[in-house]
C-alpha cells in the first residue's frame, strides 16, 4: 500500500513538472530565442525631422551633410555626410552652393520618406 501511494506521489510530481517545463519553454519562444531581445528602432517612436547642415573639419575640409533632429528634445539622431569640400580650393563657393543644393533636395526627399505610413 504504502509503495503504491509513493509511485501515485512521484507520478504526480512528475505530470506537475513535466507542466511547468512545458509552460517555461512555450513562453520562452513566445518571447523570442535571445534573453534580451533589443527591440527594432523605430524612427515613428521618436517623431523627427531632417535638416541640411554644414561643419568644417580640423583637417581644413567642409562636410555638407543632412541631419535627423528629434522634434521633441532636438538632439541629433543621425548624420549623413553628402559630400566633402577641401576649403582651400579655387572653386570653393559654387561647389558649396552646388552641394547645399544637393543636400536640400536629399533632405526633402528624406523628410518624404520619413513621414510616409
Amino acid at each position: 500500500m504504502a509503495v503504491r501511494v509513493l509511485i501515485e506521489l512521484l507520478l504526480g510530481l512528475a505530470v506537475i513538472a513535466a507542466i511547468l517545463i512545458a509552460s517555461y519553454r512555450y513562453a520562452s519562444v513566445r518571447q523570442g530565442t535571445s534573453p534580451n531581445p533589443r527591440p527594432e528602432l523605430d524612427v515613428s517612436m521618436a517623431p523627427s525631422t531632417w535638416f541640411t547642415d554644414s561643419r568644417t573639419t580640423e583637417d581644413g575640409f567642409t562636410e555638407v551633410c543632412i541631419v535627423r533632429v528629434e522634434n521633441r528634445t532636438g538632439v541629433v539622431r543621425e548624420r549623413r555626410i553628402l559630400r566633402r569640400l577641401d576649403n582651400a580650393a579655387g572653386d570653393y563657393g559654387t561647389a558649396l552652393d552646388t552641394a547645399m543644393d544637393e543636400a536640400y533636395a536629399a533632405m526633402r526627399v528624406a523628410n518624404v520618406n520619413l513621414n510616409r505610413r
